[in-house]
């Protein structure tokens, strides 16, 4: 048994694998009852499977050049697939989609509620504070709006004078 014949059958193993797992991945995101299960089961066994099938190609073509390249892809899908779940499950707890009923515990409920205290507290101490944040908030609207409206006005007179530049010169 040579080394390529052991190689060869180490990166079927890793294909077989991370073939399943990555299955087994979309199975869980269509399957699972709520967001944070979905979630688990998106980057969990999908970045594994997508590591091993990476190995797998690593193992099969034997190229300094591709391994490198096939290293990139990992580390780039360790550092992204972590932030895209967490992005994923703040959208689904700002959107009202986590059901608590599977949760043990919800820390950021609490969390929310303690810092939705301390608003009110604050609020109740100086009211003219609210007020004073409205104000500065419609103003930052109103010029936002002031300079939309420029740039539009602005874009209109120039594809106006080149269709008319255009137009005078065809005819």
């Amino acid at each position: 048994m040579t080394w390529e014949n052991v190689a060869d059958f180490l990166a079927a193993i890793c294909l077989l694998l991370g073939a399943f797992l990555t299955f087994a991945a979309g199975v869980g995101v269509l399957r699972f009852p709520d967001l944070l299960a979905r979630m688990h089961a998106a980057a969990k066994p999908q970045v594994l499977g997508l590591i091993l099938m990476l190995a797998a190609e690593a193992l099969r073509v034997r190229s300094w050049g591709v391994m490198g390249m096939l290293f990139l892809v990992v580390c780039f899908q360790l550092l992204t697939a972590p932030v895209a779940a967490h992005m994923v499950g703040r959208a689904g707890v700002r959107t009202d989609q986590m059901r608590d009923e599977f949760l043990v515990r919800n820390e950021l409920s609490e969390d929310q509620a303690e810092a939705e205290a301390l608003r009110r507290r604050a609020l109740e101490r100086n009211p003219a504070v609210e007020k004073e944040l409205e104000a500065q908030l419609e103003a930052k609207i109103a010029q936002m709006r002031k300079f939309a409206a420029e740039e539009a006005a602005q874009n209109r007179d120039s594809h106006g004078s080149r269709f008319r530049r255009k137009s005078g010169e065809s005819s």
